[in-house]
């Protein structure tokens, strides 16, 4: 147990400081975020929720609810879709065995001193190298409820975690378990599927569910499990519900109304049962003659009624090595090899003809992914049976050219099944699923040696040439509809379409998803998607509203998730990953900086505060809004002109910058240019092409960032500023701001003109920006135009609302639901504050109440409508909001008493500061604050499943006689 400042700290070895168990092992050491935490500590879980290095692979559930990934640094991540917050919050780092190689040591313990500096200055940890390390696979054995999480290891190991067990504050982690030695190499790929119910029926009485789980490694095997769960009363239905306060408790201390942004749809959180870890047997191990890179499990329910034989050559499990594509039944026998091989691949020709091309023999394979779908049939005499249709994804590769250096051509092939039946075409090209043929297939490779692996027992039903390294298919219900393939020399993920015709629009519907194929030839790139980072493994799934979602892990740590329908099309929607020190620190700065701003108006130049107090409220208030007066005594006709040239050349910069895209633009080039064969083949990194990449970086770092303060720190200052040029005063008029310019003739007319022109736009375009926090990457050129933004799909409110919850800020992160209009109202103070405080300058008293009044709508405003879902945080910009109004309600008094010798007023504001005070800290001892509670745990001194057990080599179909492994409880 650790406990303390020092203790917790002492974990900030994440990865290089271990601890051991009593048999030597080596783990990671992770940490705990408490419901008590200190500001250090929730410092530390903000900025090291994430990986450290690459994720290796990632993986959903159904619906999305729950994302898992894994990663170099040993650690398996799980997160969950919060409805409340509408992002993926951190719920458990699960730790796995580290190998006896990586050479890390037990952590001593660290001072309290060492550790304030190993937190500031946490130690670095190369996992750059491209060999297999940490996590490589992980897998939800039940997919459609919330169940257990199997993960495999670059060791060879498997490891159970069972998801219910971070239900709720203070259970520990109950059903864990641990085949150490499943494999004796790397594990490449987990799949599963429901153990049929004529094969569980023992089980089934019992009330425990089977599943049948196939894992692949590097040592030319994959190995048979069954994991058993029982449904138990779901822990996780009530985890969100928030009831809704009162009026009273709204406004004093509830900090806004924290309503959670509900899903249209019914997620696993709301199923009534969910299913909890019981054990896992390891069952059968189906050996290869070469490594096994993926694997894919086919669920359907065979009936054994009348033919118990159909049992060996109908496909239960599919195994792809470099070589073929091993269709194994579900009696362990290989039914029949794939190969990338076809003399008759159709493909179409740009004139459109149809033609017959050359063969397609690919020497290895490299990727390999299905998808499946079940579908109720009529069979007459209503009769009505479920169908499984499946459609198998192989990539491979195949050089163009005998010469070695001719570069290699990527090939996608195609193979349709049908319960277990792989599909092959008849004379007239249609799809027949013959069981018979295939039962022939297998009674000749069980009597004869297999055939050499360049030939292929099926042919292909067609042979795209895509480029890409990795692929992932769309698992619609009805039909495929796309795939995502991964071009590395791009950093781009292409999506392609699949089919011909979209389902619904013939008469006659066509009989299961290999019917809609489209010719290759004639496929089409319908959308690109740009990487920040190599991607090491993809995966499409369906966000929590039903629609496709492509999810990524690359290699800077980090998990996105991109949505591929819908309104936030080719857009990311959520980020999985650490927060970075400067994502923290600049919206404290803007909320600190902004406040300041507006509390300082309460001191202008015509409030008659007492004199000493007045001229150094002044110099706050100059410094504030960026006003050089303050730093240099200059004639204010001087500072006019260059004050209006340097504004107007701002105006017209964020006005340019934002209708001609030129931060996309940069985008693009940043992408080319690290495209560039130069750049990429260029090893010394101060060569000209690295100089060149710096410097676009820098140019779209400039673009970005002056857009930035350009919407959220400048909009005082430019709007103060261009107020002062139509503040004229006198007979005749002059600037008020510079006596000797004669207002509206000559050069003052000309800028009145410009100004008048400049304005409206900039105020237009700086609307959607600022509603975005100034991040203009969510606001496109295209989407400037839909000015529409009380509509409540309006593209404007849609940015601000992905902007508040594509990555989840804690405490900082926004109200989904109330972000464009909260921000929306800030702005509209930024912009008007200072125009009144300008052009009212000689009417005090008018000055001041109009001040008061637009400072009391955006506290209201926040009181209505909370701007941030932690309501401890909340209630903090609340009363910050508070203490502008009461400044500036004393600025009125001020104004009516008109005495620069009294103090007065400065006592009331000081009194009404220290109440606003008083009610914070009796609000935030009120008030219970959102604290993040993740659950560490280390895989050590688990029940591991022995090598020599009696039941691991026991065929799937007979009953074994040894007992479940039932799970023991563990602790942190």
């Amino acid at each position: 147990k650790v406990c303390g400042l020092s203790a917790v700290v002492c974990c900030n070895r994440k990865m290089q400081q271990m601890s051991r168990t009593s048999s030597g092992a080596k783990y990671a050491h992770g940490y705990r975020a408490r419901p008590q935490m200190s500001l250090l500590d929730r410092w530390r879980h903000v900025t090291q929720r994430g990986h450290q290095g690459r994720v290796n692979t990632v993986s959903t559930n159904s619906d999305s609810m729950f994302l898992v990934t894994g990663g170099v640094d040993y650690t398996m991540r799980v997160w969950i879709f919060d409805t409340e917050r509408m992002a993926f919050i951190l719920l458990s780092v699960v730790n796995v065995p580290l190998p006896a190689e990586a050479g890390c040591q037990g952590g001593e313990q660290l001072s309290f001193f060492e550790a304030v500096k190993q937190s500031l200055a946490p130690p670095q940890v190369d996992w750059t190298s491209e060999e297999a390390q940490g996590v490589t696979s992980v897998h939800f054995v039940v997919d459609k409820r919330t169940g257990p999480i199997i993960c495999g290891t670059a060791a060879g190991g498997l490891h159970v975690f069972d998801i219910y067990a971070s239900a709720s504050d203070g259970d520990p982690p109950r059903a864990l378990h641990t085949l150490e030695k499943a494999h004796s190499g790397k594990v490449n790929y987990i799949s599963s599927i429901r153990c049929p119910a004529n094969l569980d029926e023992e089980n089934k009485q019992e009330g425990v569910e089977s599943f049948v789980v196939l894992s692949t490694s590097m040592d030319s095997t994959a190995v048979v499990s069954r994991v058993q769960v029982r449904a138990v009363p779901n822990p996780w239905r009530q985890a969100y519900k928030v009831a809704k306060p009162g009026l009273a408790e709204i406004v004093f201390f509830a900090g806004g109304q924290p309503e959670p942004a509900k899903a249209d749809v019914e997620s696993t959180l709301d199923a009534e049962h969910c299913l909890e870890f019981v054990g896992i047997t390891k069952v059968h191990v189906l050996k290869h003659d070469s490594p096994v890179l993926e694997s894919h499990c086919v669920d359907f329910e065979i009936d054994l009624s009348h033919d118990w034989t159909r049992a060996h050559h109908l496909v239960t499990f599919i195994t792809c090595t470099r070589e073929c594509l091993c269709l194994w039944s579900s009696a362990m026998d290989q039914v029949m090899r794939l190969s990338l091989f076809t003399t008759t691949n159709k493909r179409l020709l740009p004139e459109g003809r149809l033609v017959k091309d050359d063969a397609v023999e690919c020497e290895s394979l490299s990727r390999f992914t299905a998808v499946s779908q079940r579908t109720e049939v009529d069979e007459g005499r209503g009769v009505k049976k479920w169908r499984t249709d499946a459609l198998l994804f192989v990539m491979g590769t195949q050089r163009k050219a005998a010469d070695e250096a001719a570069p290699e051509c990527t090939h996608t092939g195609i193979w349709g099944m049908r319960d277990g039946v792989v599909g092959t075409k008849d004379g007239r090209g249609a799809l027949v699923f013959d069981e018979t043929k295939q039962r022939e297939f297998c009674a000749q490779r069980s009597a004869a040696d297999a055939p050499s692996p360049t030939k292929t027992d099926v042919e292909p039903l067609c042979v795209y040439e895509r480029h890409g390294a990795l692929i992932a298919v769309d698992p619609s219900e009805l039909s495929a509809q796309f795939v995502a393939q991964f071009r590395p020399d791009l950093s781009v993920v292409d999506l392609w379409d699949l089919q011909a015709v979209k389902p619904g629009r013939l008469v006659v519907e066509p009989d299961g998803p290999a019917s809609l194929l489209v010719i290759p030839g004639d496929t089409r790139t319908f959308m690109q998607l740009t990487q920040t980072s190599h991607v090491a493994d993809m995966s499409v799934t369906k966000d929590p509203e039903g629609n496709p979602a492509l999810v990524v892990g690359c290699d800077d740590g980090s998990a996105v998730v991109w949505d591929l329908a819908g309104d936030d099309r080719g857009q990311i929607i959520a980020q999985l990953r650490s927060l970075r020190p400067l994502e923290i620190l600049v919206p404290v700065i803007l909320l600190c900086t902004t406040t300041a701003q507006m509390f300082s108006f309460a001191f202008g130049p015509a409030i008659p505060w007492e004199t000493g107090v007045h001229e150094k409220a002044e110099f706050v208030h100059q410094v504030t809004v960026f006003d050089v007066q303050c730093m240099f005594t200059i004639r204010k006709e001087l500072v006019f002109w260059p004050e209006m040239m340097v504004t107007m050349a701002v105006i017209s910069t964020f006005i340019a910058i934002s209708f001609l895209g030129l931060g996309e633009f940069m985008d693009d080039m940043v992408a080319k240019c690290t495209n560039w064969k130069r750049f990429r083949s260029e090893k010394n990194r101060a060569g000209p092409a690295h100089l060149v990449m710096k410097a676009l970086s820098v140019v779209r770092g400039g673009i970005y960032g002056f857009m930035q303060l350009a919407a959220t720190l400048l909009v005082v200052p430019i709007m103060k500023v261009a107020a002062k040029a139509f503040h004229c005063l006198g007979d005749p008029a002059v600037v008020h701001m510079a006596p000797t310019v004669h207002c509206w003739e000559g050069t003052h007319l000309k800028l009145v003109i410009a100004l008048a022109i400049l304005l409206p736009a900039f105020m237009y375009t700086l609307l959607p920006i600022a509603a975005v926090g100034g991040d203009s990457h969510y606001v496109p050129s295209s989407s400037l135009f839909q000015y529409q933004f009380w509509k409540p799909k309006n593209p404007w409110r849609l940015a601000a609302a992905r902007k508040a919850t594509t990555l989840y800020m804690d405490s900082l992160h926004l109200h989904p639901g109330h972000a464009f209009g909260w921000l929306s109202a800030e702005l509209f103070g930024k912009i008007f504050i200072p125009v009144v405080a300008t052009l009212a300058h000689s009417r005090p008293r008018l000055q001041m109440c109009l001040i008061t009044a637009i400072n009391i709508f955006v506290w209201v405003l926040s009181l209505r409508h909370a701007p941030y879902l932690d309501r401890k945080f909340c209630v903090v910009v609340q009363d910050f909001k508070l203490l502008i109004c009461v400044s500036s309600a004393t600025g009125i008094f001020t104004t009516l008493r008109n005495d620069t010798h009294s103090f007065l007023p400065v006592f009331i504001l000081m009194g009404a500061f220290v109440l606003v005070l008083v009610l914070m800290v009796v609000q935030m001892r009120h008030v219970v604050g959102q604290r993040p509670h993740v659950v560490k745990i280390d895989m050590q001194e688990l029940p591991k499943l022995g090598r020599g057990a009696r039941d691991e080599e026991a065929p799937l179909l007979k009953s074994s006689n040894a007992p479940s492994r039932v799970m023991s409880e563990t602790t942190e």
